[in-house]
């Protein structure tokens, strides 16, 4: 296109540069795709201020030849099903397709949170790539973070169930970390273990305080802060149903101060639950010789009976 000879030769100069920059300046990987669909929009608007046709379809043809190779299936999608008519729909188009191709998008949307990790872990790990996304020059609302911070939770997770109790709760970004912790110790496997396995019956109580601490001290480990406090309480909650609830009460009012003591109190108790157990069973039994006895002095009377008659 040759200019206007009307125009200087400072400012032919100038839109020779903006025909060049226009036709070959390429999208920077991790650059949003907003700002060069726009900056070669106003580009042709300037031109079009000069007296030069830049047609739609021309700047459309020029957005999407610059776009790199990583976009090539989008740009077909996006002619294929949408088949835009103008070019800021073009770029409002792609903006939308730009999260299935930026790496950082990627992550944010559909890398879910590792099944050893803990809920604050993927928490602050989505608020990062957020902030990076932000820090690129990415537009982004709370809400997009929100979302993705609960669609990609484990899928042993409720998701759906999850959501309906944050719109009903009202719970934002603010509140959203302690919600969700407070639900991870009802979905993750290793704190359902922790919190609400019960003893086994045929156990002892040592054995079943020592699989408490090996998943508190694996908890840990995973970076929870669990207090020794919540530790006792895992503990007590989850003795067998025979045993008197009183005990649980007393054991967690007294705050045993360290293992040893909680080891101590129980297998004490444990012990004064096996002997009542045992006079329980040996009354049972004396019962049972009482009651076979009386059974054969009447059978002896009835046959005597029988023999005078």
């Amino acid at each position: 296109m040759r200019p206007p000879i009307n125009l200087c030769r400072s400012a032919r100069l100038e839109i020779r540069r903006m025909f060049k920059m226009l036709e070959c300046k390429c999208l920077r990987e991790g650059t949003p795709v907003r700002k060069h669909g726009f900056k070669k929009i106003r580009m042709g608007w300037t031109l079009r201020e000069f007296g030069y046709k830049v047609p739609d379809q021309y700047l459309m043809d020029t957005i999407l030849k610059t776009l790199p190779s990583s976009w090539d299936i989008v740009k077909g999608s996006v002619l294929q099903e949408h088949n835009p008519s103008s070019a800021i729909e073009l770029v409002m188009l792609l903006e939308e397709k730009e999260r299935d191709v930026h790496p950082l998008w990627i992550a944010l949307e559909t890398d879910r949170m590792p099944l050893n990790s803990t809920v604050r872990d993927h928490v602050l790990g989505k608020q990062d790539i957020y902030n990076r996304l932000s820090a690129g020059g990415f537009s982004l609302h709370l809400s997009i973070l929100t979302h993705a911070i609960v669609s990609t939770l484990p899928p042993s997770w409720p998701i759906k169930t999850i959501r309906r109790v944050m719109e009903k709760e009202n719970v934002g970004m603010k509140d959203l970390l302690v919600f969700l912790e407070k639900e991870e110790r009802m979905y993750d496997p290793m704190w359902v273990e922790f919190l609400k396995k019960e003893m086994i019956s045929t156990s002892s109580v040592y054995c079943h305080i020592m699989c408490k601490y090996d998943l508190w001290q694996e908890l840990q480990k995973r970076g929870y802060i669990v207090d020794f406090s919540i530790f006792v309480e895992a503990v007590v909650n989850t003795l067998p149903r025979s045993w008197p609830h009183v005990v649980s009460k007393t054991i967690c009012g007294e705050h045993p101060p360290d293992l040893t003591t909680l080891v101590k109190v129980l297998e004490e108790v444990e012990d004064d639950i096996i002997l009542l157990a045992a006079l329980d069973e040996a009354e049972q039994n004396e019962d049972m010789i009482l009651l076979r006895a009386l059974d054969e002095v009447e059978h002896n009377m009835v046959t005597k009976i029988q023999a005078t008659n």
